[in-house]
């Protein structure tokens, strides 16, 4: 994809803080912008591979495989319970781009079911569940990386990969761990969302927008769903 470069300061704001961060020297990494009119098509990536629904429109910019990714706060509630009684992790750990909070507290893990939903006026479809890597294990006050200690306890990935896991979106246990990889069957959280239609694009969503459900996935979802 064309970028452009977002200068000499930016890029020794992020080095600085990766250094200090990781505790190694520091490299000549630079910070960029994807170009304004540039969107890389999903169907002639890996994307169309691995994701359910990918259409001849479907694009992004410089995020991996979709242009939204949508998480429940009711969602997040329930893994917190399933790991611990204490646990309190947050959601921005999945750094997702939409939150949302479900009608009733048994309504948690609803966007498994979603094929069609709307938010304010705009339409969007769920391209696949979101699967993840080790980086939700990051805390994101502190930058402690729990995982370079024990990648086979740290949460909230532990548990997802014990409750909510998948054989088919399996390609993160192919990577090794100091490389995002979960050394497992995909954890999966959240859902990847593109749009209905390529002429949606100018349309507005706002925090407070109602989220409806406009149609529900028929078949069966092809993975695990159960609690501890």
């Amino acid at each position: 994809a064309k970028c452009k470069d977002c200068g000499d300061q930016a890029a020794e704001w992020l080095n600085n803080a990766l250094s200090l961060l990781t505790k190694r020297q520091k490299r000549d990494y630079r910070f960029v912008m994807i170009a304004q009119q540039e969107r890389r098509f999903m169907k002639d990536s890996l994307t169309r591979f691995i994701c359910d629904d990918v259409q001849p429109f479907d694009s992004t910019r410089l995020s991996d495989l979709s242009p939204l990714s949508l998480a429940s706060n009711t969602s997040m509630r329930l893994l917190n319970k399933t790991i611990d009684k204490n646990s309190s992790l947050s959601i921005r750990r999945f750094r997702p781009n939409l939150v949302f909070e479900a009608s009733k507290e048994e309504y948690a893990f609803i966007e498994d079911h979603i094929e069609v939903l709307q938010i304010g006026k705009l339409q969007l479809r769920v391209i696949s569940p979101t699967f993840r890597c080790i980086i939700p294990c990051v805390d994101q006050e502190t930058g402690d990386t729990k995982y370079a200690r024990s990648s086979t306890r740290c949460e909230p990935i532990h548990t997802l990969k014990q409750t909510r896991s998948s054989l088919r979106y399996g390609m993160t246990g192919l990577i090794p761990v100091e490389m995002g990889g979960s050394k497992s069957l995909a954890p999966l959280f959240g859902v990847y969302l593109g749009f209905t239609s390529a002429n949606l694009r100018n349309e507005e969503i706002r925090q407070g927008d109602e989220v409806r459900v406009l149609k529900y996935k028929q078949r069966s979802t092809g993975y695990i769903h159960r609690l501890l």
